[in-house]
């Protein structure tokens, strides 16, 4: 089964750092942030009880360190 995950990324041009946008997700895809090509709907990786889908959370932490890094070559350049 082909799932694609959904992730907002906001940028916050006061401070000038990236985020994820987890209330854009919610507001905007109403927390269903993968697609389930089989289905061709969107679906939310949480489940409940602490249970996430396979790939969520390894991905999320994938995600938060691209972000880290995003910040961290915004703080060398100013």
């Amino acid at each position: 089964m082909t799932l694609i995950y959904n992730y907002i990324l906001g940028y916050d041009n006061s401070d000038g750092t990236w985020f994820h946008n987890v209330d854009a997700e919610s507001d905007l895809l109403n927390c269903n942030t993968v697609w389930n090509e089989k289905y061709e709907e969107y679906i939310n990786e949480y489940s409940g009880d602490g249970v996430y889908l396979s790939d969520a959370e390894q991905l999320i932490v994938k995600f938060n360190k691209a972000i880290e890094r995003l910040n961290k070559n915004e703080r060398n350049r100013n």
